[in-house]
């Protein structure tokens, strides 16, 4: 590989570096005191991180890049936020994720 083709790839890598930036989570986190047998049920879907997250407060879910999440509720979806549980493990912690942070597994 010349040296042109050494630039152009470090410049591929850096435009996608930018391009692929870990969103920022949302201000407003909704106060709650999630238990998990308190939490309202609808259908559970599976979700998978985008991105790594490490919580703020107690009440959020700690998880790294390609980690499967299982949607449990969506009541706070209207503020970016998903109630969510990690579906492998010991940890079944009850939490709340960022929205932007996950993708629907397909």
């Amino acid at each position: 590989m010349n040296s042109a083709d050494q630039q152009d790839k470090g410049l591929t890598s850096v435009a996608m570096s930018r391009a692929m930036r870990v969103p920022s989570k949302r201000e407003s986190r909704p106060h709650l005191d999630l238990q998990p047998s308190a939490v309202s049920t609808s259908e559970p879907e599976e979700y998978l991180a985008a991105w790594d997250c490490v919580a703020d407060a107690t009440n959020e879910l700690t998880f790294e890049k390609g980690e499967r999440l299982l949607v449990i509720d969506r009541q706070y979806e209207h503020l970016g936020w998903l109630v969510a549980r990690k579906t492998g493990g010991y940890n079944k912690k009850v939490g709340l994720v960022p929205k932007n942070y996950v993708t629907k597994a397909t």
